[in-house]
């Protein structure tokens, strides 16, 4: 295997494992509110975003946080001719050549990307707690 690809699997293998501890230290943090009441909850997180009752008699807590940030915009780029290649890190490009961008990315603006995370706690006719859950693109637990 070329050194770039052990290198970037590497990196690629990291990543991953630590995107997965944090979700799943936060699914940890939010299972340990499982057999405290809803007014506990409540008292600890405030109001609710959403409370939906079931047909079952159970409710399901929700509480959503959102979040965003500038991120530099994602750029256009078209081909605007090639120049000759030659070997580089032991790999030749097709034909010898390679082509030649002219990007767009100092003329825009940056862009707005937008966090979520919805947790939900499920809670029985006794007030008390029996399931937790989460989803969204930013819900982690240091």
């Amino acid at each position: 295997m070329k050194p770039f690809i052990k290198v970037f699997s590497l990196v690629t293998l990291l990543l991953g494992i630590v995107s997965c501890a944090t979700e799943k230290k936060y699914q940890k943090k939010i299972d340990g509110w499982i057999g405290f009441t809803d007014q506990e909850l409540e008292k600890a997180w405030g109001e609710p975003t959403k409370v939906v009752k079931n047909v079952d008699g159970t409710r399901l807590i929700y509480f959503q946080m959102v979040d965003s940030e500038l991120a530099p915009a994602a750029p256009i780029q078209k081909v605007i001719g090639e120049k000759t290649h030659y070997l580089v890190m032991d790999y030749y490009l097709p034909f010898g050549k390679e082509a030649v961008y002219e990007s767009n990315a100092d003329k825009l603006p940056p862009r707005s990307v937008t966090y979520t995370c919805s947790t939900f706690f499920e809670v029985g006719g006794t007030g008390i707690i029996s399931r937790a859950g989460f989803y969204g693109n930013k819900c982690y637990s240091r």
